[in-house]
């Protein structure tokens, strides 16, 4: 069934509620996402979507194009489209991979020796709990913040090692089943190995909030996630900053959180573990509060 039957056959049927109309105007906003040629105009530059399924870490230099996230209210996460929806009519994981995909790929390029400006909540293993201003190179090779007023510059290279290189990200596999077997093989935590969909699961979560990557590769990362056992959809997510969104989420609470309108990335929750022990105490992981490329460091959006 098209588009366009899907909304007669709505029609036919009981006047539906404003959260069943919001999710149709969101299926045929993203269904046209794949056919049309999107430009974005901003600071002088025209910025035109990168080819579908093709990734390459960018070397041109220069300022991108702003990504701002789009804040959205919380709504009833449903699709219309056959072969998305169960009975029901309640998104499934793998619907909400082709949205956040489709999205993640519309974005523009970033090169990977540009500034970006990161505004974020952060919470860790060791209980910090803060909300942090800080700027980073979308490869995140290198980190700023300001001490006293005064910009300072940190080489990460020589504090975290990620689980794959920026330079090697253009030699992932593109197909989801590979690139989780690949994933298997680069945990981001090794304490996690022994739960493959776990360490799958927390791996896409680093690489989501440590770089700033191609958009194809993004793109292939949430289709991933779908494909791990036991991650479902949760409509309801709440990210680290009591804000509301959906979820990929995994079977012990992980979870990938992004707006229900606009599908960009809100932030990850993750279980906090004590040290060689099963015990749980919370959450951590990251809420991006602000995200937007700037000219260098110590340069606000």
């Amino acid at each position: 069934m098209d588009e366009l039957n899907a909304v007669r056959q709505l029609l036919a049927e009981p006047p539906p509620t404003p959260d069943v109309i919001t999710a149709a105007r969101t299926r045929l906003e993203h269904a046209t996402l794949d056919t049309r040629t999107t430009r974005r105009r901003i600071a002088g530059h025209t910025w035109r979507p990168a080819p579908r399924r093709v990734w390459r870490p960018v070397t041109a230099a220069g300022v991108a194009a702003a990504v701002v996230a789009v804040a959205a209210g919380v709504v009833t996460a449903q699709a219309l489209a056959p072969g998305g929806a169960n009975p029901d009519g309640a998104l499934t994981v793998h619907r909400l991979a082709r949205l956040t995909a489709a999205e993640a790929a519309s974005q523009p390029a970033i090169p990977p020796g540009q500034w970006v400006y990161w505004k974020r909540k952060n919470v860790t293993q060791n209980a910090e709990n803060r909300t942090v201003q800080l700027w980073t190179t979308a490869d995140g090779a290198k980190a700023a913040h300001l001490v006293r007023g005064r910009v300072r510059i940190i080489d990460l290279r020589g504090f975290y090692k990620p689980p794959v290189t920026y330079a090697d990200l253009g030699s992932l596999p593109r197909r989801p089943q590979a690139l989780l077997r690949y994933l298997a093989g680069h945990p981001a935590e090794p304490l996690r190995q022994g739960n493959r969909p776990a360490s799958e699961f927390y791996t896409i979560e680093v690489f989501l909030t440590s770089y700033v990557m191609p958009p194809q590769l993004t793109a292939e990362f949430y289709r991933a996630a779908a494909d791990i056992p036991g991650v479902t959809v949760d409509p309801h997510a709440v990210d680290l900053a009591g804000r509301h969104g959906v979820g990929f989420r995994l079977r012990q609470g992980d979870e990938i959180i992004v707006w229900p309108r606009s599908y960009r990335l809100m932030g990850t929750k993750y279980r906090l573990t004590l040290a060689n022990s099963p015990v749980t105490h919370g959450f951590g992981g990251v809420a991006i509060l602000r995200e937007a490329p700037v000219s260098g460091p110590g340069v606000l959006p």
